[in-house]
């Protein structure tokens, strides 16, 4: 009797707590494409609790909204709702947007890497310094001439 609390007449049961992780989890996001993409969470003194990275679909007032209508028995406040948001769920970003792994994409990614790597070994031994990209989109960008304003993609003319 001493040793648990008395919960509140309030309170949100331990099933709707499960229902909103594993709405979270599994519904309004998704697994991090990459392996790296590791969350940690400080649980004591040196222990940490790791988790994959996962990147919400969604806004979470969208999530609230589309939680709400899957399940319209259950009565929560979007705040309380978020509360219960796991901690490897994250925002998405511009890299987590990319995702292609075509064949195509991944023998540039690489035949690019290996390019600056001798590069770094050549700047090296001549003792020039020579700026060298680290992405391949850094490289276009360097050779390639100036977009214009508004400009998504460069110039037709200048790729020809």
């Amino acid at each position: 009797m001493y040793l648990q609390r008395k919960t509140r007449s309030d309170a949100v049961s331990q099933e709707v707590k499960e229902t909103v992780f594993k709405y979270w989890t599994y519904e309004a996001s998704r697994p991090a494409g990459d392996r790296k993409d590791i969350v940690r969470i400080r649980v004591g003194k040196k222990e940490y609790l790791e988790h994959e990275k996962h990147v919400l679909e969604k806004t979470q007032t969208d999530a609230y909204l589309d939680f709400m209508a899957e399940h319209p028995k259950i009565k929560i406040k979007q705040h309380k709702f978020e509360s219960f948001k796991p901690f490897f769920i994250r925002s998405a970003r511009e890299r987590d947007r990319r995702s292609c792994l075509c064949r195509k994409h991944v023998e540039a990614q690489m035949v690019f890497k290996d390019c600056m790597k001798y590069r770094k070994t050549l700047s090296k031994n001549s003792g020039a310094t020579v700026v060298i990209p680290s992405r391949l989109t850094e490289a276009a960008n360097l050779t390639l001439c100036q977009k214009n304003d508004g400009q998504e993609y460069h110039n037709l003319k200048c790729l020809k």
